[in-house]
């Protein structure tokens, strides 16, 4: 046993065994309705984490009915970024109270808001865990259900191969219309606030119908308070003057709220437009959400993702002391690796482009040998140039073109005829020219994606699908967002 735990609401129910099959060991964590034990699977002899609420929070139908809810949805949801369910049971309790408990795996990690407590998180980081957020919302959305309480509490992060592994969990406030997870209709008490108040949105503070962009606003303030070490509203300490503010005030911008922190103006347009009061201004789904940040921070080439070293302690994430992130592969570019790895037609070029200026100059000291023999030829009687081919001419010739190789037309055929030799040259001219074209295009479809982002956040589509559609043609790497683009709707 380790030292003493934590104060906690519910009972120390450390050693004893639920279900005949698992052992309570250590209290991980606690909250407003349950806590979280360390247990130990006897049959499968394995670690398991187990939630167990508190007696007073099942005891009506209603409350045993949301239970049965989070176990069931936990266990129909399958994403790996959502914290699944593995067992749900009932044991009697003492007196005439009865047990609940669910049973999930046992994940070396911490809560978002052990990371957050940090301080402000580098903006790629962010954007790396708010994408897996919204990943994981989404599968949930599929599955029929609305989360209604997401924020960093319920948010494992754990370490994967050196990076960051985020998981949603804690379905005890989620609403479903699939009937087939419950024996009746979800109901909603209307007028009721139900969520943490700094991440719900405008709509849940009124107690309004929600749908999916209520979650959507609730992964943007997880996002901004990455981003910011904040919430938008945290300068309210009033919770009525909180309440105002989510309904009516305008959030604050990240950039100014941390101008050392580099956050992309992309980027932030995305956050502020997730954190719009009228529903129908956000985005449509989480999937669009998550595709509309990464898109944004293409706007700004920079290092791989950060490595979570040192931004909080080893024993915080469940790392072994010798943990060492795997060091990231440089690639060099292939076409400056080949190139000085042909040295021969290099050199049979050079020869190729010395032998070309002599065969233009030469002929000035060749041709007088050439013309003379013409006029010897002629002036001759006919008997004599048939046997001067016999005897010095043809000797006086052929060791010509044997000592001088390079003065001989024909002999240089044969390399000015090949393709590999003959290109070899104006190839280094080609290539130089096409990484000009290359980096003139990818600069241009830079400027019409950020162009097309900017149309975008003043809700101009038209524009935004045009700068989308340029982008792409300049550079093919901005295809996503042409597809994204491609989805907005129509104006009016």
């Amino acid at each position: 046993m380790s030292s003493t735990p934590p104060l906690h609401r519910g009972p120390d129910l450390r050693g004893i065994l639920l279900g005949g099959r698992y052992r309570l060991r250590e209290i991980l964590a606690y909250g407003g309705s349950a806590s979280v034990y360390e247990g130990f699977d006897l049959r499968l002899k394995r670690r398991v984490a187990i939630k167990l609420p508190y007696p007073e929070y099942v005891r009506t139908p209603l409350q045993r009915r949301r239970i049965i809810q989070e176990a069931m949805l936990g266990a129909r949801v399958h994403h790996p970024h959502v914290l699944p369910v593995l067992d749900f049971d009932e044991t009697p309790g003492p007196g005439n109270e009865t047990r609940i408990y669910l049973v999930m795996p046992r994940i070396a990690g911490v809560t978002l808001r052990r990371v957050v407590s940090h301080g402000p998180l580098p903006w790629r980081r962010a954007i790396r865990l708010a994408t897996q957020l919204a990943e994981g919302l989404a599968a949930l959305h599929d599955a029929g259900a609305l989360h209604r309480d997401v924020k960093p509490e319920n948010c494992m992060v754990t370490c994967i191969d050196g990076r960051d592994h985020l998981r949603l969990g804690d379905f005890g406030l989620a609403k479903t219309t699939v009937t087939e997870l419950l024996s009746q209709a979800p109901e909603s008490i209307p007028g009721v606030i139900i969520g943490s108040l700094p991440y719900i949105s405008p709509e849940q503070t009124q107690g309004l119908p929600l749908d999916r962009g209520s979650d959507i606003y609730s992964v943007a303030v997880v996002l901004f308070e990455m981003l910011t070490g904040r919430t938008p509203f945290a300068d309210r300490t009033n919770p009525i003057a909180q309440i105002s503010a989510q309904i009516s005030a305008r959030p604050p911008s990240p950039r100014r709220l941390t101008p050392k922190s580099e956050i992309p103006p992309a980027v932030e347009a995305v956050v502020l437009q997730a954190l719009s009061k009228d529903p129908q201004r956000r985005h449509s789904s989480a999937e669009w959400f998550a595709a509309a940040i990464n898109i944004a921070a293409l706007t700004v080439p920079g290092p791989p993702e950060d490595p979570i070293r040192g931004l909080i302690p080893d024993e915080d994430l469940g790392l072994p002391p010798e943990f060492e992130p795997e060091p990231e592969l440089v690639l060099e570019p292939p076409v400056l690796a080949t190139v000085p790895a042909q040295p021969t037609p290099v050199l049979e070029t050079t020869s190729a482009t010395t032998a070309t200026p002599v065969l233009e100059t030469k002929p000035a000291t060749t041709t007088p040998p050439v013309n003379e023999t013409k006029q010897t030829l002629e002036a001759k009687p006919a008997s004599e140039t048939k046997s001067t081919p016999q005897s010095q001419p043809a000797s006086e010739t052929e060791p010509q073109t044997e000592s001088n190789p390079a003065l001989d037309p024909e002999a240089t055929c044969p390399t000015t005829q090949s393709p590999a030799e003959r290109t070899a040259a104006d190839r280094e001219t080609l290539r130089s020219a096409m990484y000009l074209d290359e980096n003139l295009a990818s600069v241009t479809g830079s400027r019409a994606a950020l162009a097309a982002l900017a149309a975008w956040t003043r809700f101009d589509y038209n524009i935004a699908r045009q700068e989308a559609r340029r982008a792409t043609d300049l550079d093919r790497s901005w295809s996503p967002l042409h597809l994204l683009m491609s989805c907005l709707p129509d104006e009016d």
